[in-house]
């Protein structure tokens, strides 16, 4: 009988997800048929055209679901370079780990982790330290003094915000030259990475206390003498001061956090970046320095060195400043000085201690600390070293990032390929016999297809933008951004391609040939594009706890900015986002390097950055911000009718650049399209010119949002257009240049605090009932930030109202601000005294650091915040002012609005 065959079993098959199973498509869509066409359309075969139409859309639909369903890897592949034929690493289109998920150090555990980092520190410890300079409130002289008053009327002042750092080398670093190099590594990371309203006191070794070891051990009969040895040693020596490890990051993935869960990647890179490794804070909090020493945690230590069977007797003893060994009254808790790390007496001057080695209570090896065998200080020294090689060896790894596999997405193949021959819509087409009649119904079936077509096509072709779309890589952005801010160049938020195959006759289905570009401005107009990229620019910013929209508010209702503005802010933040999130508290290096300037650098901090971008200001480096008032005098004169214009005046010439072509009710109104003028002009796209009857080209600044509205004109006439579009560039960016004078000076009241005796002290500010007075202390968590009240869009109270509310919520929330808006001339005063003494405290010069100090604490205390001039009117006039004069919020008369210098031209207004 022959053997009967066996069926192979076949193989399980995932259930396809409904928007990829053709079949459940076409269910969907039949059911669909049958409750809207029920009545009129009964034959539902497949031999029906329309049953068949939704068969094969059905099956579109269904390769169109599984694109969508491809990995992400893959959505964000890219295809292979040409030149190397390798595809481009995916990881280059996002921000890594190392990138977005460490900060500044703000703990002191923080602190410690950053300095251990450093090549030759073996521990670090950062302490506050109290102010050594005593300081007293005068209560009845309203100020402070350095020695308390006769009259008894005073209080101690204390300054906080200084630390005080202690470090312990690695063992290799032995010489005072060497030390000295640590510690200026050392200085050197703690004023690259300070915060605000922070400074640290030069760093210092850390003191070290001696304690003497003296045991008996008994090893295993097999245990290696030299060995153990080393072992007991090294393990002791650890235990009094033990050494902070680093760990990769594969095993920092196996340890267990407090909550007893695997570290995520997020708890992992917590902190400052690292560049050997990463540290548990478990191993920080065990290591700092103790106040007592516990033998029993010595004992249990020991007992884990392989080859120790028991501990016969075991004492530790700290060493008096002659080196020997003192007695404590309980050997079992034994004390350390306060601020001093316990060491072995091993390392003394004069080593102290002894180590009995026995085995079955014979003793095979017996020395004093002073006279240790020579193979076991070896093999201690090749503990050491392996050590230190797993603490300082640079392990910067990084998740890694899966490679996709590039697919075209936007690939499209016509669905009419898929249809049946004898529908004639395929390649092959109609048979030559086909009459005129069958030829057009061709046709007209076409172009009905065409719109299944068109939408399938436009839709995979968004998929293939979906890597830009969702992008924060910073070039992309820049790129973007700078596209958003030329009005002209055309903006899509979704994606259009026409549906390209050979056999179809598109000149036949289109009266014109259509552009993808054109297919785009058809499925959505430029607003809802705006709006659509707002949307997900929004959806980005939010995920980093960003919110735009009360910029984009102020923007548009004040200043009368596009949308399209708005999003390049957008863009610009998001590309910087990164570092503006990490460094949010960062100070400003006080000390210059080669890369770090004193003025006119990007040298400053981290606020001041983060400010400014969400201020929209371009400009964040540390410049000048009175030249402003002094080269380009925006002027607002007083018309014989009681009107006003505004003229715009080159700093040098006395040139009228831009000026209104419009006369004004109220200065207010001159000065707002003075405003809009400027910032219009700032942009080439904003420009247009004409031909005059004279035969002179003249040109003129239009409004963003309206181009037949006129912001400003400039009277002069060009006997070219060559030479109107040059005058025009250097208008551009003379505006640039001179009215980027929208800035901040942030001024930490700590780094103003006295060096020495003597120095100059800054006022306080008490209550008449002393008692109660608790601001006596002007240094210690306060920032001092300086605005130009006359730039740019600082001069409208509603946006300078806003910029202090952002201000107020960026800075950190134990940190008070004192926010000035100033004239130019308080300006001038307050960038000559800050720019004279952050010379004389970068150490760059030492002439008159007294006077100069004494010159910047009287500027920071007359300054004074100025308001935009308003008028008291009669409540029923018919035109009141634009913005009313409120009780306690407005002054009269802070700001001058007219410059009485005559120009030495006239705009023949």
């Amino acid at each position: 009988m022959a053997p009967q065959a066996k069926t192979l079993p076949s193989l399980k098959r995932e259930a396809l997800q409904p928007g990829e199973d053709p079949r459940a498509l076409f269910n969907e869509g039949l059911d669909w048929l049958r409750q809207l066409a029920g009545a009129q359309w009964t034959d539902h075969n497949i031999h029906d055209p329309g049953i068949t139409t939704l068969e094969m859309l059905s099956m579109a639909l269904a390769e169109q679901g599984y694109r969508a369903g491809t990995p992400i890897e893959d959505w964000l592949a890219e295809p292979v370079d040409p030149a190397t034929g390798a595809p481009p690493a995916l990881a280059r289109q996002f921000y890594g780990p190392r990138a977005s998920l460490p900060n500044r150090p703000l703990t002191t555990l923080d602190w410690r982790k950053l300095l251990i980092d450093l090549d030759g520190v073996k521990n670090a410890w950062v302490a506050p330290v109290p102010f050594d300079i005593p300081l007293f409130a005068d209560q009845i002289a309203r100020e402070l003094v350095y020695a308390p008053p006769v009259h008894g009327h005073s209080k101690p002042v204390g300054i906080d915000g200084l630390y005080q750092v202690r470090i312990d080398f690695m063992d290799h670093i032995g010489t005072q030259a060497d030390k000295q190099t640590v510690l200026a590594r050392v200085k050197n990371a703690l004023e690259a990475n300070r915060n605000l309203c922070e400074d640290f006191l030069e760093p210092q070794e850390v003191a070290v206390q001696y304690f003497s070891l003296c045991a008996e051990i008994d090893l295993d009969t097999q245990a290696d003498v030299t060995e153990a040895a080393a072992q007991l040693l090294f393990v002791a020596e650890n235990t009094l001061a033990p050494q902070v490890p680093c760990y990769s990051l594969a095993q920092m993935r196996e340890r267990l956090s407090p909550s007893g869960q695997p570290y995520r990647i997020d708890e992992i890179f917590d902190g400052p970046l690292l560049e050997n490794g990463f540290i548990d804070e478990r191993d920080l909090q065990a290591s700092e320095l103790p106040s007592s020493l516990r033998l029993s945690d010595l004992i249990g230590e020991l007992m884990d060195v392989p080859g120790v069977r028991a501990i016969a007797t075991i004492t530790v003893n700290p060493l008096d400043a002659d080196a020997f060994p003192v007695s404590v009254p309980n050997p079992w808790q034994i004390p350390v000085a306060a601020g001093h790390m316990p060491r072995l007496a091993l390392y003394a001057k004069k080593p102290q201690g002894r180590l009995v080695l026995r085995k079955r209570g014979v003793p095979v090896s017996t020395w004093n600390m002073d006279a240790v065998p020579a193979a076991v200080m070896a093999r201690l020294h090749a503990l050491r070293d392996a050590e230190r090689a797993a603490v300082e060896t640079d392990r910067a790894d990084v998740p890694a990032v899966p490679q996709g596999r590039w697919r075209d997405l936007a690939e499209y193949r016509s669905i009419q390929r898929d249809f049946p021959v004898i529908y004639g819509l395929g390649p092959t087409g109609l048979p030559r016999t086909a009459d005129e009649a069958r030829k057009a119904h061709q046709l007209q079936w076409r172009a009905y297809l065409m719109l299944f077509d068109q939408q399938m096509a436009n839709d995979m072709a968004q998929m293939k933008r979906a890597r830009e779309l969702l992008s924060v890589w910073p070039e992309g952005l820049a790129v973007e951004a700078a596209r958003l801010r030329d009005d002209e160049a055309p903006f899509h938020a979704l994606t259009a391609q026409a549906v390209r195959d050979d056999f179809i006759p598109s000149d036949k289905l289109f009266t014109q040939a259509m552009s993808d570009t054109q297919l785009a401005d058809l499925i959505e107009t430029e607003a809802q594009a705006l709006a659509r990229r707002d949307r997900q620019l929004d959806h980005l910013l939010a995920r980093i706890g960003e919110d735009f929209s009360a910029y984009a508010s102020i923007m548009a209702s004040v200043f009368d900015h596009t949308q399209r503005k708005v999003l390049a802010d957008k863009c610009e933040f998001l590309a910087q986002a990164p570092a503006l999130t990490a460094n949010r508290a960062g100070a400003y290096r006080q000390y210059p390097d080669e890369l770090n300037g004193i003025w006119n650098s990007d040298n400053i901090s981290g606020i001041e950055q983060r400010i400014a971008y969400l201020l929209g200001i371009q400009d964040v480096s540390r410049r000048n911000l009175a030249t402003v008032s002094y080269d380009a005098y925006p002027q607002i004169d007083q018309t014989p009718n009681n009107e006003f214009r505004y003229r715009v005046v080159h700093g040098v010439t006395d040139k009228i650049l831009l000026s209104s072509t419009t006369y004004f009710k109220t200065p207010e109104e001159a000065r707002q399209q003075m405003i809009s003028a400027i910032a219009a002009g700032q942009e080439l796209g904003n420009y247009r010119w004409h031909k005059g009857k004279d035969g002179q080209v003249y040109f003129r600044v239009v409004d963003p949002a309206d181009g037949n509205k006129v912001l400003g004109r400039r009277n002069e006439g060009f006997d070219s257009e060559e030479a109107a579009q040059v005058a025009m560039q250097a208008l551009r960016d003379y505006l640039q240049h001179h009215y980027s004078g929208e800035g901040l000076y942030v001024l930490e009241g700590l780094l103003l605090r006295p060096r020495t005796q003597g120095d100059p002290l800054m006022p306080i500010c008490l209550d008449n009932d002393c008692d109660e007075c608790t601001d006596v202390d002007p240094y210690s968590w306060r920032l001092f930030i300086v605005l130009p009240a006359y730039a740019g869009r600082f001069q409208d109270m509603r946006f300078r109202e806003f910029a202090e509310r952002v201000i107020r919520a960026e800075v950190p929330a134990h940190i008070m601000p004192r926010i000035c808006w100033v004239n130019s001339d308080d300006m001038a005063r307050f960038e000559g005294a800050l720019r004279d003494w952050i010379q004389v405290h970068a150490g760059v010069t030492r002439a008159d650091r007294d006077i100069k100090l004494r010159t910047l604490i009287e500027v920071l205390s007359t300054i004074k915040s100025v308001y935009p001039q308003r008028t008291l009117y009669d409540c029923a006039a018919d035109v009141p002012p634009k913005e009313p004069f409120v009780l306690g919020r407005t002054a009269l008369g802070s700001i001058g609005t007219t410059h009485i210098s005559a120009p030495k031209e006239t705009d023949h207004g």
